[in-house]
């Protein structure tokens, strides 16, 4: 479909430079290049030159809109600069550079689906499947909520802090509907790695929607540390007929901004229960993890798409290092190189295997 279309479109510009994320990426069997043995940069090219057929000639004005338009796809595509950088070239807000960015993005998607007729390969609509992991109920509201995609967290988030704040703001719809909330969470949660604007909206939804499911009741809101996720729950008991839960513009919008910041939400009824969300909340702490591999290049490669992440990254070329940082570092997951010149992997692997840590 054109969205699926839009969507590996802009997969494939962010690892415009990721040489082997495109040669897997399903562009390339959409402009039917996945065959050559350059499918990598022969994409990557293809995307250039579609880009700069959206230059302005040299008599546009320099703060005209199709300068923007071009500015958006080149300067954050191509050159690979921050939001923030772009926007502040362009004067404009880094909001504003994400709708003209959309924007932009959708003419690009226009210009390739008719470059390589699509419409015409396309020779029957697919029936709808249910919708799975990482699907969206409502296309039209994920395409608005793009942006939740590209929000990184500058700072640490507080829960606690970020509740407080929901709490204030629900305050006048719980009186109106006579329900009370028993805040039961921790002072000591660790910080989280989500945004507090998107954990603020997922919050005032759910807890809209639990307040709606029990007028003249009472909400617990609970949250504990589980391993490098604090578990929050939102729950109301069953007093009596309620509605549909998928039902709701507050379901909705909770559900879509969780899978669009990759947070887990899971929805729960019972006999006693009328109403439980449950939010798996990413920490902000680093995850450890052990590398072993010979590769100077692999190592490298692991460096940068971990740097900024959630994983602190160990590594080491020499095997002979492994006990010693397994009990310094006390990872969580070990990347092993099982075929290495001079060490037997399997043997590794079998004493890691026996090792009490």
């Amino acid at each position: 479909t054109r969205e699926t279309f839009i969507e590996n479109l802009r997969d494939a510009l962010k690892n415009l430079y990721n040489y082997e994320y495109l040669r897997t990426s399903p562009l390339a069997e959409i402009f039917d290049i996945h065959d050559r043995f350059d499918s990598s940069r022969a994409l990557q090219q293809i995307l250039i030159d579609s880009i700069d057929t959206f230059k302005p000639s040299a008599n546009e004005p320099d703060q005209s809109r199709v300068w923007r338009i071009f500015d958006s796809l080149f300067c954050c595509y191509v050159q690979q600069l921050k939001q923030q950088i772009v926007a502040d070239q362009l004067s404009i807000s880094p909001r504003q550079l994400r709708r003209e960015q959309r924007m932009a993005l959708e003419a690009l998607a226009d210009f390739l689906w008719n470059q390589y007729n699509l419409d015409a390969a396309i020779a029957t609509e697919q029936p709808q499947s249910d919708v799975g992991v990482g699907q969206f109920e409502n296309p039209e509201l994920a395409k608005e909520l793009g942006w939740v995609q590209d929000l990184q967290p500058a700072n640490p988030t507080s829960l606690n802090d970020v509740l407080t704040s929901v709490l204030g703001v629900t305050e006048p719809i719980c009186k109106d509907k006579n329900v009370s909330i028993d805040n039961q969470m921790s002072a000591f949660l660790p910080p989280l790695a989500i945004h507090d604007v998107v954990l603020t909206q997922i919050l005032v939804n759910l807890i809209s929607a639990a307040i709606n499911r029990t007028p003249e009741g009472r909400i617990t809101i609970s949250a504990e540390r589980s391993e490098w996720v604090v578990d929050l729950s939102v729950k109301t008991p069953q007093t009596g007929p309620t509605p549909s839960l998928a039902k709701g513009a507050n379901i909705s919008l909770a559900t879509e901004l969780s899978k669009l910041s990759s947070i887990e939400l899971n929805f729960t009824e019972s006999e006693t229960v009328a109403f439980c969300a449950n939010l798996l909340l990413p920490i902000r702490e680093q995850i450890p993890v052990l590398l072993v591999d010979d590769n100077e290049d692999a190592l490298a490669l692991f460096h940068r798409y971990t740097a900024g992440s959630r994983y602190q990254l160990i590594s080491t070329q020499d095997p002979n290092d492994i006990l010693e940082l397994v009990e310094q570092a006390k990872p969580k997951m070990i990347i092993l190189d099982i075929m290495m010149p001079e060490t037997n992997g399997w043997m590794i692997l079998g004493m890691l295997k026996n090792h009490p840590l």
